[in-house]
């Protein structure tokens, strides 16, 4: 978060001393830098979400396994044993479809 802030506020610096002619030869690097700011922490922000919601789907699945009770079946793809009701396999992440 403290890149984006860092980045906005380059950004600002930037475009005011661009177009108030007191330091144009300063505001344009000030607006890039800015720019790369932002950027950076815009990926930095993306990949902890990506991580939450991995750590939470991992999480939700382990729990839904633990809660589920019942005949087991095994996983075609990686041949582990998870409870019939279970909606994905808690190795490998593959959704279970009931066989009919």
């Amino acid at each position: 978060m403290g890149y984006l802030i860092l980045g906005f506020v380059l950004f600002i610096i930037g475009l005011i001393l661009s177009f108030t002619g007191i330091g144009a030869c300063l505001g344009l690097p000030l607006i890039v830098l800015g720019l790369v700011f932002q950027i950076v922490g815009g990926v930095k922000l993306r990949q902890a979400a990506m991580e939450e919601l991995k750590r939470s789907i991992r999480d939700g699945i382990v729990e839904g396994a633990r809660e589920a009770k019942g005949e087991e079946v095994t996983c075609p793809a990686c041949g582990t044993k998870m409870p019939t009701n279970a909606k994905f396999c808690p190795s490998c992440g593959r959704p279970n479809v009931p066989q009919t």
